[in-house]
């Protein structure tokens, strides 16, 4: 023993290292090697302190394995007999094992290289690997897959295996315990802080790469689990056959396997009964194919009973059928059978049969009974955090599809009672008291047009305040309506009992108003069978749309409602930035709150001081979460143009101050604004921009969340071209020759088209024209005029002063048509006219008429780009190849802007 290291320390170490750099295809480190007999006696090891093995692509600069000491058994009878070291046994100690698979499924645990890459790289080491043993103690685990949403965050990880490891095909029989154990799936945590105790027996295939888990018994904390099935891997994904039971196990041990909190409530409890339980997920996962495996779980409780401690009365006689499929991993297809729940406390009961498939037009079949004193309850559970009284009478019965674009709901038949309710929670030190509900649904046809809901009465109490809401609400296809509400509430305070602090939630509403009437009397100006009236006050409210990526705040308002109007009196809002006050109605609000079918009316007189079209814009924030793992969360944020409601029909006489867009800086507006079938129309406009004024008509609509059209005419009066240049973007892009010149422009001009995701136009899908017409321009700088006078000699071309000159221009397929204009310039008689295309291209026809008169003239061509014009003598040119725009785009407005 004391021998041995010391003849071959040298041979070892050396064929150690060869083999390292033969067989692995990662940056491998560490400290120092030491050969001894006594770091895992009986065994000759060479231990390598602070071991670190970087992974493979993608991940080859993040660590795989990093080791206070990473030790390799050595048969000793092949380095003694043969001079070969081979590897037999492998120990770690005190390890981080980080292993990731992204979303393409690419892992970096793939740094063994195999035997054919390996020859062609090195044939000179005598190692090789046969392993018959791997040990791991103490080591924290974590396997982060994004491909299958999965992770697995191991603490304090001890695991013996022992088997023929050097066989094509062998069974390795394991002993593995896990001090700190959790397991998340697709975000949501399902086990936390758990131990687990496993013994194994996996045979492996190392020519498929296929795993058969034959015996295998697990112990999650006190629960017993039966672990069988199979793991393949293909070469574009997974294919698996899982099966995870636990039969006729105690039900305290069930809530063993829970998260912490349950196990500290279970402390305090006493809890009996059987419980069966199984998991299975069968299938392939091939991401490339959108294909996923079938999951599916069942549990059952026979003969329950919870008592929680100073319990008068325990939860008792608790049965349990519950079953789900999800095919496919498809929630679409997700199938939930509870055949039956049934529990008694003393002499009150819960039972109910629930059965859906489905998820966006799910089919129902649901039968519910209760008689319950939640007091008793409560106590029995021993709920946390929470103090319940009241009893609470359930009778329901549905059955059917609910698909509310086709007009079906399930048949239905229910009422609800619920007496003397009283809600405190540890977040907030006053309970919601006095809550008495009686509500019943009826539905006797299963179609959206027999649907009758009737709530007579809801009250509540809430720190001193009494809230009351009585209801009666049939046909929903042309809804009838009988609503009473009378109350305030603070909806920060009453968050608070359902919440924890720090959250963002503020609010008071008080409310006295009463509605009577149909959507049918309301949208055929029946007006005289409406009775709405009543006064709505509201602060501080936050409202969200899907069609806003910001909350919109209601900072005060006072609502006056009287038959189909809702008057708004010194309405202040605040959306982002900005800013509006309105006094105005809305018509038809009863039936816009209660259907999604109507449209909201209104007229209102607006002003803002400030308004950032910019935040309007459609965001959608995407968050990728990887806990705990050191990569970073994602964050992507995906623009989008600003979406029109298509169930609004708004009025607005519009003024604003300042309006930012895009880095456009607008002021004093103007307006008549129309918001009508997701269309924005703005007529009869006016504003400053760069020190002038504009008059402007826009239609503007979404295509899509990634498309809008717009349609506009503009009237821009004697504007600063540098002032324009320098601050509006637009001007910019289509004007880019413009950098240097200087004077003064008018511009007429009307142009269609479409915008992209950014709100920036497809310049292809632009159509329009006009007139630019120059006053008193310097056309300084312009690699056109330079380029003509360069190669005409004549130098006063270079940067000339234009004066009452009139450019008429179409827009038409990605390309610019330049009328044919003139001008004089030190003597000369310029006459330009062709095209210009929007990527810069040119293709310009020019006579260059001579002193005195102009009579003769130099024909010349200019082609290239803007940037680089090429000029030559002559009248031939080229036209430009046109771009055609592939989709819809809206005809141009026809009547033309007006001066107001």
């Amino acid at each position: 023993m004391f021998l041995i290291p010391i003849l071959f320390p040298g041979k070892i170490a050396e064929e150690v290292k060869a083999f390292a750099n033969k067989k692995l295809n990662g940056e491998l480190n560490f400290k120092e090697a030491n050969l001894s007999f006594f770091n895992h006696f009986p065994s000759l090891t060479l231990t390598l302190t602070d071991f670190s093995l970087k992974g493979s692509a993608p991940y080859q600069k993040e660590t795989l394995v990093s080791a206070n000491e990473m030790a390799f058994g050595i048969d000793i009878s092949a380095l003694v007999f043969d001079n070969s070291v081979v590897i037999d046994k492998i120990f770690v100690s005190n390890a981080f094992i980080n292993v990731k698979v992204n979303a393409k499924g690419q892992a970096n645990y793939n740094v063994y290289i195999s035997d054919e890459k390996a020859t062609a790289k090195d044939t000179t080491s005598n190692t090789s690997l046969r392993l018959d043993k791997i040990a791991i103690e103490n080591t924290h685990l974590v396997y982060n897959d994004q491909s299958t949403k999965m992770l697995i965050d191991a603490k304090g990880f001890n695991y013996i295996g022992n088997g023929d490891l050097d066989q094509a095909i062998f069974d390795i029989y394991t002993e593995a315990e896990i001090a700190d154990f959790d397991f998340t799936y697709d975000g949501q945590q399902y086990l936390t802080n758990k131990s687990v105790n496993a013994d194994l027996i996996t045979k492996i295939n190392t020519n498929s790469l296929a795993f058969v888990f034959q015996q295998n018994n697990l112990k999650i904390n006190k629960l017993p689990v039966e672990f069988s099935g199979k793991f393949d891997f293909l070469s574009n994904g997974y294919d698996m056959d899982f099966n995870i039971k636990s039969e006729n196990s105690k039900l305290n041990d069930f809530f063993t396997a829970l998260p912490p909190a349950y196990v500290t409530w279970l402390e305090k409890t006493k809890v009996k009964g059987r419980t069966d339980l199984l998991f299975t997920l069968k299938g392939k996962y091939i991401a490339s194919k959108n294909q996923k495996p079938d999951l599916a779980f069942n549990m059952k409780i026979r003969d329950g009973l919870i008592a929680y401690k100073d319990a008068p009365f325990p939860v008792s006689n608790i049965f349990l059928n519950f079953d789900t499929q999800l095919p496919a991993l498809d929630t679409e297809q997700l199938k939930v059978n509870i055949d039956s729940i049934f529990f008694n406390v003393d002499k009150d009961y819960v039972k109910a049969i629930i059965k859906t498939q489905g998820l966006s037009k799910p089919t129902i079949d649901a039968r519910i009974k209760s008689k319950i004193d939640l007091a008793l309850m409560d106590k029995a559970f021993g709920l946390q955090n929470m103090d319940l009284r009241g009893v609470l009478i359930i009778g329901l019965k549905s059955k059917g599809v609910y698909d509310q674009k086709n007009n079906k709901i399930p048949v239905t038949e229910g009422k609800i009672n619920f007496k003397n309710g009283y809600v405190k929670t540890d977040y907030y030190p006053n309970p919601i008291q006095n809550i008495n509900l009686m509500a019943s649904i009826l539905d006797r046809k299963g179609s959206l047009d027999d649907l009758k809901i009737n709530i007579t009465p809801a009250s509540f109490v809430f720190e001193g305040k009494p809230v009351f809401v009585n209801a009666k609400l049939q046909n929903f296809n042309n809804i009838r309506y009988d609503i009473k509400a009378k109350g305030e509430l603070d909806l920060g305070r009453i968050y608070s009992v359902f919440s924890q602090k720090g959250l963002d939630v503020k609010g008071f509403v008080k409310a006295d108003v009463a509605f009577k009437g149909s959507q049918d009397d309301a949208m055929n100006g029946h007006y005289n069978k409406l009775q709405n009236q009543g006064t709505l006050v509201l602060k501080n409210i936050k409202t969200t749309s899907e069609y806003l990526p910001k909350p919109f705040v209601i900072k005060e308002g006072t609502f006056k409602f009287y038959q189909d109007k809702m008057n708004f009196n010194d309405f202040l809002a605040a959306y982002g930035q900005s800013d509006f006050t309105m006094n105005g109605y809305l018509q038809n609000v009863i039936d816009f709150v209660l259907t999604n079918k109507a449209v909201l009316k209104g007229n209102f007189q607006l002003h803002s001081d400030f308004i950032n079209v910019d935040e309007f814009m459609a965001k959608q924030e995407v968050t990728v979460v990887y806990p705990p793992l050191s990569a970073p969360t994602e964050t992507k944020l995906e623009n989008g143009v600003v979406v029109i409601p298509p169930n609004f029909d708004l009025q607005f006489n519009a003024t604003a101050d300042k309006i930012n867009f895009d880095g456009l800086a607008i002021e004093n507006l103007t307006g008549n604004l129309n918001i009508n079938k997701g269309q924005l129309t703005l007529k009869q406009s006016g504003f400053d921009l760069v020190g002038a004024n504009v008059k402007m008509d826009l239609v503007y609509g979404s295509q899509s969340p990634e498309k809008a059209f717009f349609d506009f005419k503009v009237l821009a009066k004697e504007f600063d071209v540098k002032r324009a240049y320098n601050e509006v973007k637009m001007f910019r892009e289509m004007a880019t020759a413009a950098e240097s010149a200087e004077g003064i422009i008018s511009l007429d001009y009307k142009v269609a088209g479409i915008l992209d995701a950014n709100m920036a136009p497809i310049y292809p899908s632009l159509t329009g024209g006009g007139v630019l017409s120059v006053k008193k321009v310097k056309m300084k700088g312009f690699k056109l005029f330079g380029a003509v006078s360069k190669k005409t000699g004549r130098e006063a071309i270079k940067n000339p002063d234009l004066s009452q000159v009139d450019i008429k221009t179409t827009i038409k397929n990605n390309i610019i048509n330049i009328e044919r204009f003139k001008f004089k310039v030190a003597g000369f008689r310029p006459r330009i006219e062709g095209q210009t295309s929007f990527d810069g291209k040119l293709n310009i026809k020019m006579r260059l008429g001579l002193p005195p008169f102009g009579i003769i003239g130099i024909p010349i061509t200019v082609t290239g780009t803007q940037e680089n014009p090429k000029v030559r003598l002559g009248k031939q040119t080229e036209d430009l190849q046109e771009t055609e725009y592939e989709g819809e785009v809206p005809q141009p407005i026809s009547e033309p802007a007006k001066a107001q």
